[in-house]
């Protein structure tokens, strides 16, 4: 709203009229006091609307603030557990770094190596033994068994007797 201003020859009535001077008709007065008291009005009603806005205003800042303030109080606690656990999981890895650093690993490579190997052969050696006991012709084995057996009941064996089981 723009603020109407007072022509100047109502405001020299005014002044005049303030003053006791005789120039200022009764009616001008009271046309230039009722237009200041208009205008009081229109500036307290302005202002009021103003103070209205400023403390809607400082009220959204206020409940900004609270909610960031709580927000903050939220997350904070939750960065530092996280933060936390991060320093944990890197104190963990320079660890695990260092002992790997520590740790010969070709001449643990090398063992293994040496030890695949010796297993090898260990295998290679059991394969032979078993192909060897497989070969055997326990038949013929067997057939000598009794043929010796045999050779121990005749009259010749009893000569041989101590060497007989009773």
């Amino acid at each position: 709203m723009a603020v109407d201003k007072i022509p100047e020859n109502e405001t020299t009535a005014v002044v005049v009229a303030a003053e006791g001077g005789s120039g200022a008709a009764p009616d001008r007065l009271e046309a230039a006091l009722a237009r200041l008291e208009e205008q009081a009005n229109l500036q307290t009603a302005i202002a009021r609307k103003r103070l209205f806005y400023t403390r809607l205003g400082a009220a959204f800042v206020g409940a900004a603030a609270i909610a960031l303030v709580w927000m903050a109080g939220q997350v904070l606690p939750q960065v530092e557990r996280t933060l936390n656990s991060a320093n944990t999981a890197l104190a963990t890895v320079d660890i695990v770094a260092q002992q790997l650093a520590n740790s010969d690993l070709p001449g643990i490579l090398e063992n293994l190596d040496q030890t695949l190997l010796e297993g090898r052969e260990s295998i290679n050696e059991a394969s032979d033994a078993l192909q060897q006991v497989s070969e055997i012709d326990f038949e013929g084995l067997n057939r000598a068994i009794l043929d010796l057996q045999k050779v121990l009941e005749n009259p010749l064996g009893s000569l041989v007797g101590g060497f007989r089981k009773n």
